[in-house]
């Protein structure tokens, strides 16, 4: 490993795209709250559409025509739906942030440092040819002694150095071999993978996001209404 170095080894041997891209994004922190939110949604929609009121600490009784009670219970509701929302959109963006930038970091950069260390071996192996052909290209071959026996001088140097610089390039393919190989295996898999990696982030964002979001959104439209009355009365 004289090019490249050893964590970069590591990092792409360990690197499995399906343990990193299937993970479960959020916690279970987020889930408890994505339930709470929904059940409090559904608690509330409840509330609206058969204009229910408190009846006592745990009870709730079904009442015709609105009522002071009817209204301070869909109030008292969209606050709980409001703070259940606020707790998962929370925990779900921090959640979903931290998942992104793992997945990212595993899968982007050992290949990132690997593309860098072969730009700098090419730059330098550039450099190298052309200090190992500059006398070549400038000399001039005359025909007497003095002037062979220089030019015989540059061409064997030159050839040594490009021998030493071929070498150089055929040990460093050796090395990356490998972890080109890996690398291709790894897009092979990415691409077999394309149609389930599409299924998941629509089942992460249609039920795991949007869903909790609408509920929670058309729970609070149905009850805003009785926010007055609580304001009303709390401040009574």
């Amino acid at each position: 490993m004289a090019h490249i170095r050893p964590d970069v080894y590591k990092s792409i041997a360990e690197n499995d795209i399906g343990e990193v891209v299937f993970q479960d994004p959020f916690t279970e922190e987020t889930r408890k709250a994505k339930r709470n939110l929904v059940a409090a949604s559904f608690g509330a929609l409840l509330i609206a559409a058969l204009d229910l009121q408190v009846n006592g600490f745990l009870g709730l009784q079904t009442v015709t025509g609105v009522t002071v009670g009817a209204s301070i219970t869909k109030g008292l509701a969209c606050l709980i739906v409001g703070y259940f929302l606020a707790a998962f959109v929370l925990a779900s963006f921090v959640d979903y942030s931290a998942w992104r930038f793992r997945r990212e970091r595993v899968l982007v950069k050992p290949y990132l440092d690997l593309i860098s260390m072969l730009e700098a071996h090419f730059h330098v192996t550039g450099e190298q040819v052309q200090n190992a052909t500059r006398r070549v290209n400038g000399v001039v071959v005359e025909h007497d002694m003095r002037s062979q026996v220089e030019f015989q001088q540059i061409m064997s140097d030159a050839k040594g150095q490009l021998m030493s610089i071929q070498e150089n390039m055929r040990s460093f393919y050796e090395e990356a071999k490998p972890l080109l190989s890996s690398w291709t295996a790894l897009i092979a898999k990415a691409e077999r993978l394309s149609w389930r990696l599409r299924a998941r982030f629509f089942s992460l964002w249609l039920l795991d996001i949007f869903v909790p979001l609408f509920l929670a959104g058309f729970a609070i439209w149905r009850t805003y209404g009785g926010m007055s009355s609580v304001w009303s009365k709390v401040a009574t």
